[in-house]
């Protein structure tokens, strides 16, 4: 397409189509692209060229390590680190200007201190976990990011931090190392600030809109001590306040498929209210005493007030008139549902119902008005899954169940076929 618009450029003048001033604006936009996409291949070739040098060398020390003795083997386990050390100095000394250097030198420095960690606590025999060396090796990589800045240091530190508190957290670390995680993270928000106001489109501005919410997410159960149950809310207003920056900063919403808080927190509320539509969990639920001055629920209600706010702000300054998306208030009517188990059981069961329905049916409506396939689907697959969820704790004869599921079929291939017909 874009070779045939420039081979056009000449008859479009010729016939006075365009006039000369323009034609030049298109040259220079497709010449300015086609540098973009070659300095992206350039940053992802030398990735993957630092991150397989890096992985070669060690392979190479692995297989001849057991017959080198104590000193051979100290050289060696530094080696890593200071060939990585020259070639980042070399880049920040002439190729500073070069993001494809940045990134590679960064990289490759990333793996040459983990390999010289790890080497060095092999031959002298430090003792340690897992755990520690991670969290060693993530506040070594630290000053990376920033001196480069690379974002590939940024992933490497926040996996690394994201696994330490997965360590600490689930798996019996003391009381303080669970809180250890939300310390670590903050060093990563200045880079991700930067790269959001600077480089919103930028490659690796994406990941890090996934990896982060993900991060979060994960980590989000580390907070658990003895109240358990504040879980389910406090996900669910995290969820709502990634939907809520998904849908209106405007770093996140220039694409939809880039956009991860938006989309993990659409799906992750779905995928929530789901499963407490089961009437068993909510009988569990309400064997259990709440503590509100427990660590989960101060999380919880400080969620809210962030919840809330959004909401406010948002609303406010939103141009658009009435907005009929349920989405960002799903949050705040769980909570109530949640806090009201005790004196009405059956209401949080009917009303998560409804409400799915009525979630279903509004992004139907909004891929319809949008022409958007994918959003079809999306609304269509949380009917077929409430259905399917209903045939468990309810009566419901095979052949009935046989006939909705056929119908829910017919529904997607009409919708599907009626859409991509009507598309332009």
């Amino acid at each position: 397409m874009q070779k045939k618009i420039l081979d056009d450029l000449e008859e479009l003048l010729a016939e006075n189509v365009i006039d000369k001033t323009t034609a030049e604006n298109i040259q220079r936009f497709y010449q300015d692209r086609s540098l973009e996409a070659r300095n992206r291949q350039y940053i992802i070739f030398g990735i993957l060229g630092s991150l397989l040098i890096g992985l070669g060398i060690i392979l190479i020390v692995a297989h001849n390590w057991d017959n080198l003795n104590r000193l051979s083997k100290t050289v060696i386990g530094f080696l890593p680190l200071v060939l990585s050390q020259v070639l980042g100095v070399l880049t920040l000394v002439r190729w500073r200007a070069s993001r494809t250097w940045r990134e590679s030198a960064a990289t490759l420095l990333v793996l040459g201190l983990g390999a010289t960690l790890s080497l060095i606590s092999q031959i002298y025999h430090i003792p340690g976990s897992m755990a520690s060396f991670v969290l060693t090796w993530m506040l070594l990589i630290l000053p990376v990011m920033y001196l480069f800045p690379s974002t590939m240091a940024a992933v490497f530190y926040l996996i690394g931090v994201t696994y330490h508190g997965i360590e600490t957290g689930y798996n019996g670390g003391t009381s303080a190392e669970k809180y250890y995680y939300w310390i670590f993270l903050l060093p990563l928000i200045p880079h991700y600030l930067f790269l959001l106001r600077n480089q919103a489109k930028s490659n690796f501005t994406y990941l890090l809109n996934w990896l982060i919410p993900i991060s979060i997410l994960i980590n989000l159960g580390t907070i658990s001590n003895h109240n358990a149950e504040w879980l389910f809310a406090t996900y669910m207003l995290l969820l709502g306040i990634y939907y809520l920056m998904g849908k209106n900063v405007a770093p996140f919403t220039n694409s939809l498929q880039n956009n991860g808080f938006r989309t993990l927190g659409s799906i992750g509320m779905v995928v929530l209210l789901i499963t407490l539509s089961f009437q068993w969990i909510w009988k569990e639920m309400r064997q259990a005493t709440l503590n509100f001055f427990s660590v989960e629920a101060v999380v919880t209600f400080a969620l809210l007030i962030v919840c809330t706010g959004l909401i406010f702000r948002f609303r406010r300054t939103d141009k658009r008139g009435i907005n009929l998306d349920p989405s960002p208030y799903i949050p705040i009517l769980f909570l109530v549902l949640f806090l009201a188990t005790r004196s009405i059981p059956v209401l949080p069961i009917v009303v998560i119902n409804v409400t799915l329905f009525a979630l279903a049916l509004y992004t139907i409506r909004r891929a319809m008005q949008l022409q958007h396939l994918g959003l079809l689907n999306y609304g269509l697959l949380m009917i077929t899954a409430l259905i399917i969820c209903r045939f468990f704790d309810t009566n419901i004869s095979f052949i009935l169940r046989g006939l909705l599921f056929v119908l829910i079929g017919i529904g997607f291939f009409i919708a599907n076929y009626r859409m991509i017909k009507t598309s332009p």
